[in-house]
């Protein structure tokens, strides 16, 4: 009773300076050292705080719980265990992001994951460390139990990557648990480029295709044309329509040869002789009529070109196209003769479709 009387007679002679009071004994407890000092001016400056409800005056509601978070923080790390002695002061200068990278460093994972979730920010990349230095550590570990106690702390953070990781992993020649790790990563342009770094050219062309991202899967085509024969390529594609599909559209717009190619490594001898025949097509019709046999290099360049497609029919029986292209070289053959003999012009060919018309 008799301190209960006293600290009302202490509260009437502050008045209406007791807001500023009150934060005066947060701020003094953040700057104490010591837990119990630092506990007796929070119980004040609570008392004052509920003193204030009754006599209308007001405080920032938020201070003695920022306070209470900040020196919960503090006495962590000062303990003997951690052993950083930090101020208020420092604290407040360098902020919260240096003292869970200097944790981390010093491999202090759970009291850094602790101060991140308190702050609601930068706890994965804490717990990705922490991955990191369990599968350091751990060299003789199984892959199982490895897997298992990464995904029993990472599963607490939704969205977590895994590829970090299983890059470390992959590094030191775990194969079996990269591939694993992956399995949980979220993002498939994070799993592809460790996959294609693997090796395993075909998981990473299928993850490709999963997450339907057309430039992810021509990224995979293309490292793939730059580490595997011409022919292991087209074999490789045309396990997987979409991804054929792609590289023929891209050769179609960029490289005739290379889909010409193409189709000879994968044996579609039909398209191949399409292909041919559209060339064919494409460059007779850029000249009139009257100017293909006034040059005899490209009129046995068109003729070439019919001559390879009639044997890429004749290899699939299609005799009928196979035929009409050799009659068509049989008569550009005539005109090449006609036009020395008679000096005659105007003779042109058009080629439509895969058979010809002249």
């Amino acid at each position: 009773d008799d301190g209960a009387l006293e600290a009302e007679s202490s509260l009437k002679l502050i008045g209406d300076r007791l807001p500023a009071a009150v934060i005066g004994c947060i701020r003094a407890a953040c700057h104490e050292m010591s837990s119990e000092r630092q506990l007796d001016l929070l119980r004040v400056a609570q008392f004052g705080i509920s003193y204030m409800k009754g006599k209308n005056m007001s405080c920032d509601p938020w201070a003695l719980c920022k306070a209470g978070t900040m020196l919960r923080i503090l006495n962590a790390v000062r303990s003997p265990d951690v052993g950083i002695p930090l101020t208020y002061a420092q604290f407040c200068r360098t902020g919260a992001r240096a003292l869970v990278d200097r944790l981390v460093a010093t491999h202090h994972h759970s009291l850094a994951a602790h101060i991140t979730t308190m702050q609601r920010k930068g706890v994965q990349k804490v717990l990705k460390h922490w991955a990191v230095s369990r599968l350091t550590t751990s060299m003789d570990s199984s892959d199982s139990a490895i897997l298992g106690a990464i995904r029993e702390k990472l599963a607490s953070s939704p969205g977590m990557s895994y590829a970090q990781v299983a890059h470390e992993a992959h590094i030191r020649g775990r194969t079996a648990l990269v591939r694993k790790l992956l399995e949980f990563e979220p993002k498939s342009s994070a799993q592809v480029p460790l996959l294609n770094r693997m090796g395993d050219d075909a998981h990473a062309l299928a993850k490709a295709i999963e997450s339907r991202d057309a430039d992810l899967i021509y990224l995979t085509i293309f490292h793939l044309q730059r580490h595997l024969s011409f022919q292991d390529l087209a074999s490789m594609l045309s396990s997987f329509p979409q991804a054929k599909a792609l590289f023929v559209a891209f050769c179609k717009r960029t490289d005739n040869e290379m889909l010409k190619s193409f189709y000879y490594s994968s044996g579609e001898t039909t398209q191949g002789a399409q292909v041919l025949l559209h060339e064919a097509f494409n460059h007779s019709a850029t000249h009139d009529a009257g100017a293909l046999t006034e040059d005899t290099d490209r009129n046995q360049h068109v003729i070439h070109l019919c001559g390879q497609a009639s044997v890429m029919y004749g290899r699939e029986r299609d005799i009928f196209h196979a035929k009409s292209l050799e009659e068509t070289q049989r008569l550009m053959h005539a005109a090449v003769r006609m036009e020395f003999r008679v000096q005659l012009s105007g003779v042109g060919f058009k080629f439509q479709g895969p058979g010809v018309i002249f």
